[in-house]
């Protein structure tokens, strides 16, 4: 069993850095893990994370950075759909670089995975930091400079999904290799500015559409997400 995990940066090189950290401590045993971040080669903290973590070797986890011209990067939907269409996995979960996996989380989906009869799921239940201004004092403790750095547990507090957002959307591979992730629509325009990220709600319908299925919830635990009062397309000094 493989699961590609989809992730997408652009100026949010420390909250990367918790993410892939996070493979890097916590690491499957019972399934084969390949992380995809969409990138793009103007983003250079962010290309220092990305070679940083090129040169970890983690035993079930296979890197793999998906770098896009920057036009494309600034539509998330871009990146998805490439790597919807060439994932060689059996699972794709697309996610955003605040997300972070803990102790057992992947393997436990993974379990999951292999007993599922439905082609479409999103983990209900996650971990968030406990306010805006948690989150900004995990991003500063991270720094500039690229390491191995843990979430501290007691820093998040509980969160429920009502559906199938954004950073929890995983889809059987055999469906997001036919489908792409919104592939011939509006969401696939390159611009030249990051673009606000409503795709997931089209890409959350079109799959209910093809599948003729709905999002079926399911108990993931120790994954964590990162809260952050700055986006990443609005700071100019110190990147997230």
């Amino acid at each position: 069993m493989q699961l590609e995990i989809v992730s997408h940066c652009w100026r949010y090189a420390r909250l990367l850095t918790y993410q892939l950290s996070s493979l890097v401590l916590y690491p499957p045993e019972h399934i084969r893990v390949r992380v995809t971040v969409c990138c793009s080669a103007v983003d250079a903290a962010t290309g220092d994370v990305l070679s940083f973590f090129s040169r970890r070797h983690v035993p079930g986890v296979e890197w793999n950075w998906l770098v896009l011209e920057r036009r494309n990067l600034m539509r998330r939907a871009i990146g998805r759909n490439l790597a919807a269409r060439q994932t060689v996995a059996d699972w794709v979960w697309f996610t955003d670089c605040d997300m972070c996996f803990g102790h057992n989380a992947l393997d436990e989906l993974g379990r999951l995975l292999d007993e599922t009869p439905y082609a479409l799921l999103y983990p209900r239940r996650i971990r968030i930091s406990r306010d805006h201004a948690t989150g900004d004092e995990q991003i500063r403790r991270a720094g500039p400079v690229p390491r191995v750095i843990d979430v501290e547990p007691a820093e998040f507090t509980g969160h429920r999904f009502p559906r199938a957002i954004g950073p929890v959307q995983v889809v059987r591979a055999d469906v997001a290799r036919e489908h792409g992730y919104c592939d011939g629509t509006k969401w696939q325009r390159p611009a030249e500015q990051w673009q606000r990220c409503f795709e997931d709600v089209s890409f959350r319908k079109q799959m209910q559409t093809a599948t003729g299925e709905h999002w079926q919830p399911v108990v993931v635990k120790n994954v964590y997400r990162i809260r952050h009062s700055e986006a990443g397309r609005d700071v100019t000094e110190i990147m997230l």
